[in-house]
């Protein structure tokens, strides 16, 4: 529930309030051919009949809403959170009394809300039309509302589509089927999307003329959570990189963190670790991620909940499982034979690792503590799955895996690989770290999980790490192939044994030699750390300022403003942050700004001067603004009175405010 300070609008006399409610995710909207996208995949309605529970408190006492209250149908004729919104401005209001809900009333415990509300963030005005094909560009994909100022006549109807892209003839592109059908009353009329979000940055206007457009706006609709980041540098393809990344995490921040604006909208899980730090470093999410925390644990199987996967491998989803999406406002448990989109262990670890991500950034040992018993059963619920790996599987083996997900998604569009090495390390990652959430909470489990963690490693070495005379490597358990992600995955979670340390990091240096990225989102931010670990920066930078895919560059190149799903021109979404993972590297690496106790210590070492002749970083951390500028072999620091400086690179320090 929201609280509203409503003093300021109260008045002496007759006050009335007015609350429009609409469909969101509590009750499916959709007609004709609109996109839903979750209908048909487990989508249920939460409830029959839209609610409003209200209390206004007076000096002089209560007034709460009751049959006294009267009700009417909306304007907003179709309110389709995945994007299509109809207004009709002829309706008037036709009052009628309230009725009471009783065994419709919405369930669940009413909290109150605690994360940064969603707002107006940024406002944009036209910034080109073509008049003839009535298609206005706003110049910045972003999760839009539309605001339209039209004059026109009464039953006048009005289409107005959002699209991210365009075809080579400059047409727009939908990559769903989402529209606003807008009714005019005559006269001039006003309309404000105020209940679905769109991924848009160019709008195609359908049943009226320009000169009927007085007034036409695309509002930036993000979380209010704090600006925490700013980076500058020399190099203006870096500061291209950031600005196109930083778009994609403010479009994909809302109530959740969303995959994107345009198609889904899903809470998938797996960004709330991957990319943590690179949302951190620039937004104060600290709120936001301990309600997604208590999302996962709402979402997490029950003991008296059971489900059987509808597609060609039937496997169970049972008791612990953290589904990959959560809210739970699907159930995709249809696996095609490539692997399960429900039970993915990058996704369902994050009740373990982003919370574990979060304390480090924050500090916050509350997240820990309520996330604990629900990462204990999920742990459990792999370690069945760990252990029966033969059996679930039908194969003559004594070897153990976890195999159920996706392995290193997306290293093609809509493709993964090396399930059994990506699933199992992460099983791996996951009780090592539980082990230290157990030490920093005295719940006493470290030890125990220590003990299943040696005995995970040392099956994993000895069905994965190949030593092939001189060369030494990691091999896909499913095909042999030596890929980037299966020697950066081990070397980043310490499943390889110390005395072949260096021959994994040489194996990831010579299958990164044409400096060319081969790898999903998951093993990209481990590929990153390790180059950037072994001081292999220089390969980092040739990578990503690439004219051709995989590259960061080529995305600017092609005029993108936001960051697409995958490496592809056409890939299916233009707004995804999943990829974003350099922007870590931007602050850990060029400003070299890095902590491991909520910036109670820090460490300032850029490592990127070869290359990047200046920068220019702030970051407002939990403890207050740290400032660094390098400029002509000198560097500039500013550190908050309560952080200790632990160490600073070898670069002179023109002058140190810490």
């Amino acid at each position: 529930y929201y609280t509203y300070d409503i003093s300021n609008v109260l008045k002496f006399g007759e006050n009335e309030i007015l609350i429009e409610t609409a469909n969101g995710w509590y009750i499916g909207d959709t007609n004709s051919d609109r996109h839903f996208y979750t209908m048909g995949m487990g989508y249920e309605p939460y409830g029959k009949y839209l609610a409003v529970l209200a209390q206004i408190k007076l000096s002089t006492g209560y007034i709460v809403s009751d049959e006294s209250w009267d009700v009417s149908v909306s304007k907003t004729t179709l309110a389709n959170i995945f994007g299509s919104e109809d207004i009709d401005n002829r309706i008037t209001f036709n009052w009628l009394p309230a009725t009471i809900l009783q065994d419709t009333a919405p369930k669940g415990e009413i909290i109150p809300i605690t994360y940064p509300p969603v707002v107006h963030r940024y406002k944009y005005n036209v910034k080109s039309v073509d008049k003839e094909r009535m298609i206005f560009d706003f110049g910045q994909n972003m999760t839009s509302q539309f605001y339209i100022k039209i004059k026109g006549k009464c039953g006048q109807k009005i289409k107005v589509i959002p699209a991210e892209k365009l075809d080579k003839n400059g047409d727009i592109i939908q990559t769903v089927n989402t529209y606003s059908i807008l009714t005019l009353s005559g006269g001039i009329d006003e309309f404000n999307q105020r209940f679905s979000l769109n991924g848009a940055r160019w709008y195609k206007i359908e049943g009226a003329e320009y000169n009927q457009i007085i007034e036409f706006i695309s509002y930036f609709a993000t979380t209010s959570a704090n600006q925490t980041g700013y980076f500058k540098c020399s190099d203006d393809r870096y500061n291209k990189i950031y600005n196109i990344i930083l778009k994609a995490i403010e479009s994909n921040l809302n109530h959740l963190h969303t995959d994107c604006p345009t198609i889904e909208k899903q809470g998938w899980l797996e960004p709330n670790h991957l990319m943590a730090r690179a949302i951190m470093y620039n937004k104060n999410v600290n709120t936001l991620w301990s309600k997604i925390a208590m999302d996962m644990r709402d979402s997490q199987y029950t003991k008296d909940e059971f489900d059987i996967d509808k597609g060609e491998f039937k496997h169970e989803y049972k008791y612990g499982l953290i589904p990959s999406i959560a809210p739970r406002y699907a159930k995709f448990i249809r696996d095609c034979g490539s692997g399960s989109f429900w039970d993915i262990i990058p996704w369902g670890s994050s009740i373990i690792l982003a919370g574990y991500e979060q304390y480090l950034f924050y500090g916050n040992k509350q997240v820990l503590e309520d996330n604990y018993e629900s990462a204990v059963l999920y742990l459990n619920y792999l370690t069945d799955q760990y252990d029966n790996y033969s059996k679930i599987y039908n194969k003559n083996t004594d070897e153990k895996f976890i195999c159920a997900g996706l392995g290193d998604w997306g290293i093609r569009q809509n493709e993964g690989e090396s399930r059994e090495n990506i699933e199992t390390a992460f099983y791996y990652h996951d009780i090592m770290t539980l082990s230290k959430i157990s030490k920093i909470l005295n719940k006493g489990d470290e030890n125990r999980l220590l003990e299943m963690a040696k005995s995970v490693k040392k099956r994993y070495n000895s069905s994965l790490l190949k030593i092939d005379g001189d060369k030494i490597y990691y091999k896909a358990y499913d095909n042999g192939e030596v890929t980037q992600s299966n020697q950066a995955i081990p070397l980043y979670f310490g499943l390889v044994p110390d005395e072949y340390r260096n021959d994994i990091e040489n194996t990831l240096v010579s299958l990164c030699n044409r400096n060319h990225l081969k790898c999903g989102e998951i093993g990209l931010v481990y590929i990153l750390r390790c180059l950037s670990k072994i001081g292999r920066n220089d390969i980092i930078h040739e990578m990503i300022t690439k004219k051709n895919h995989p590259s960061y560059l080529r995305f600017v190149e092609n005029g993108e403003t936001t960051l697409p799903e995958f490496w592809r021109d056409d890939a299916r979404s233009r707004n995804h942050d999943m990829m974003g993972h350099i922007m870590e590297w931007f602050f850990t690496d060029i400003a070299g700004i890095t902590s491991i106790d909520a910036f109670k210590t820090v460490s300032i070492s850029p490592k990127c001067t070869d290359f990047i002749k200046s920068f220019e970083c702030e970051f407002d951390s939990i403890r207050g603004k740290i400032y660094v500028k390098y400029e002509n072999g000198k560097m500039d620091i500013s550190l908050p009175s309560n952080t200790h400086l632990t160490s600073t690179s070898n670069l002179n320090i023109e002058k140190g405010a810490y």
